[in-house]
């Protein structure tokens, strides 16, 4: 599968890489006024050594990437980012941002592939984990995923009928 990114290197060196997950339905335009500024912060009005090596790839089936053709490729995209970030530009440890559905593909990516990542930032905390809840828990916390688990019975029925929607061939 052919995944369109477009990548901008930081105007300083040993800057930390950083990818960026856009969500659904939207395309890698999103983050297009911000990579100056994380590139060349400097310039911004910050501070040179806060500069960042910026990829943003598009999801399957938007942007210029090739259409998935099968399902499921919602939980695999973690991989082809990784793989992306890994083995086709080099990086050994990389940042990941994402919102929306690319939240829920950065912290796959954050259960996945731990240790290339130095850390993640969502915009949008993904419901997912709550179907694999961990057996440690602390009391506030299964409180937490109690009320999430009442909330996706009676209103989640909206994320239900997006997870049906990923484009397929």
């Amino acid at each position: 599968m052919e995944i369109h990114f477009i990548y901008e290197k930081a105007k300083t060196k040993d800057s930390i890489p950083l990818l960026l997950t856009h969500g659904w339905p939207d395309s890698f335009l999103r983050f297009a006024k911000i990579i100056p500024m994380l590139t060349d912060p400097e310039n911004h009005g910050g501070e040179a050594e806060d500069a960042f090596d910026v990829v943003v790839p598009s999801l399957p089936g938007y942007g210029f990437s090739d259409r998935p053709t099968k399902t499921g490729m919602t939980f695999h995209v973690a991989d082809l980012w990784h793989k992306l970030m890994t083995e086709e530009l080099g990086f050994t440890h990389f940042a990941a941002h994402g919102g929306d559905w690319g939240g829920m593909v950065t912290e796959h990516l954050a259960r996945s592939y731990s240790g290339s990542l130095v850390g993640i930032h969502m915009t949008d905390v993904p419901f997912y984990h709550m179907f694999q809840k961990p057996n440690d828990l602390a009391a506030v916390e299964e409180k937490y995923l109690t009320k999430m688990e009442e909330f996706q019975t009676k209103d989640g029925a909206y994320a239900m009928v997006q997870g049906t929607r990923w484009p397929t061939a």
